[in-house]
């Protein structure tokens, strides 16, 4: 490995697919200190590194869920519907 590059910064998008990743281990139901180590031994960063994914992956899925309840309701309420006539 060249001099210096493991130091590197990560790319913007190379560190939304790192974190998107860890969300996705997290919805699988995955805990805080596993993804860490994933992060760690995986992209070979820093425990500090790996939190900050680690947050962005969370604040990812927070994002996602972050919906009105009267509009969540209604997609429920729609799926369900689909669901009835299949």
């Amino acid at each position: 490995m060249p001099k210096g590059e493991k130091n590197r910064p990560v790319e913007k998008i190379e560190f939304r697919i790192r974190s998107r990743r860890l969300a996705r281990l997290l919805t699988l139901g995955a805990m805080r200190s596993e993804v860490l180590d994933y992060a760690m031994k995986q992209y070979g960063v820093s425990e500090r590194s790996a939190r900050r994914l680690y947050e962005a992956a969370r604040d990812e899925l927070r994002a996602e869920w972050d919906v009105d309840r009267p509009d969540l309701v209604a997609q429920m309420l729609a799926t369900s519907s689909l669901i009835i006539k299949d």
